[in-house]
């Protein structure tokens, strides 16, 4: 292995006003493997305003920002970023890229893998530098999280990593005097992609948000009852700004779609606030939502499992209670 490819990336994910959405909470571990590897840290930012985003990667550690700029960057397909970012690697060739846990960049991080033909780990919740110097040993959780695997790659560069959502906390801020920003400016033309991404705004009622991104989750089970059961959890999570997630059996009742399935044949989310609608806590669903900060669970069964990790639990009838939250929540909005 060359010493020539020691630098540790990590990769800032922004939004349409070039705020950090995630990525910050990687460079404290960065920082780590830089100063065992014997490289630098390097953050890479992608859009149209990178300036807000960059200066923050700085002040928590990044050595310096590789900024990919052009306008219309945020109204383009994942391919678009994998191949400007392929791009960058092989000019620059790091040791390791680290990349946070919204799905648009987990789908980011697997097309930029194939593209370069080397590994990657997903779901990582540490890393560490190895005790030989072969590489960047990733811990992940397995076996819906009741094992931790241990995984590196020895062969091909550069290492490739997905964090577990709210597995990272941001570090210290270590610098304040500003950092080195080396842009890339890409054309339109060179951002030609296949699809077109809807362009929507987060967080707003009403607004599309993927159940990986929000920061809160209204999840429906079995109990629902069916299909038009999940009308009520929508209202709820629209309210907040949120998504509507389900369960295996509703997927299996062909209820939900199987994009919105947290557990372990779905997807691990970690959001400040989960609400378990009608759900009987399997373990084959609590390993997707087990981080979430805050849990609220809703079932009529006061023995169901689900109450035994959540941090409040109401007992009843979901079809009575959650229009209650819901038409309680719309008064504490309309008092402003």
């Amino acid at each position: 292995m060359s010493d020539k490819c020691r630098d540790i990336w990590v990769y800032v994910e922004t939004g349409d006003d070039g705020t950090a959405l995630g990525g910050i909470e990687l460079f404290q571990t960065a920082k780590e493997l830089a100063e065992n590897s014997g490289g630098t840290v390097s953050a890479v930012v992608a859009g149209e305003n990178i300036e807000s985003a960059a200066n923050e990667a700085g002040e928590y550690g990044a050595d310096r920002v590789l900024a990919i700029c052009g306008s219309g960057l945020s109204k383009f397909a994942v391919e678009s970023y994998a191949r400007e970012l392929e791009k960058l690697v092989s000019v620059h060739k790091p040791e390791a890229l680290l990349f946070p846990g919204s799905g648009f960049c987990r789908d980011m991080a697997g097309m930029l893998a194939c593209r370069l033909k080397t590994g990657i780990t997903t779901d990582i919740v540490s890393a560490k530098w190895s005790g030989d110097g072969s590489g960047i040993i990733w811990t992940r959780p397995v076996f819906g999280g009741a094992y931790f695997a241990e995984t590196t790659c020895t062969e091909s560069r550069p290492q490739i990593a997905t964090a577990r959502l709210n597995a990272f906390k941001k570090g210290n801020v270590s610098r304040s005097n500003g950092v080195e920003v080396i842009k890339t400016a890409v054309s339109f033309a060179d951002l030609c992609a296949r699809y077109v991404l809807r362009n929507v705004s987060h967080g707003e009622e009403g607004a599309y948000i993927s159940i990986e991104d929000a920061e809160v989750v209204v999840a429906g089970g079995r109990g629902v009852g069916g299909a038009e059961g999940f009308e009520p959890l929508r209202e709820l999570a629209s309210l907040f700004g949120g998504a509507v997630a389900c369960s295996r059996a509703a997927t299996d009742s062909d209820w939900m779609p199987n994009t919105v399935l947290v557990g372990q044949t779905g997807k691990t989310i970690a959001p400040h606030l989960y609400i378990a609608c009608g759900i009987s806590g399997a373990m084959q669903h609590t390993c997707g939502m087990a981080d979430s900060e805050c849990k609220i669970a809703i079932n009529k069964g006061p023995s169901a499992p689900i109450f035994n990790i959540a941090d409040y639990g109401i007992v009843g009838d979901l079809n009575e209670v959650v229009p209650a939250l819901t038409e309680e929540l719309r008064k504490i909005k309309s008092r402003g």
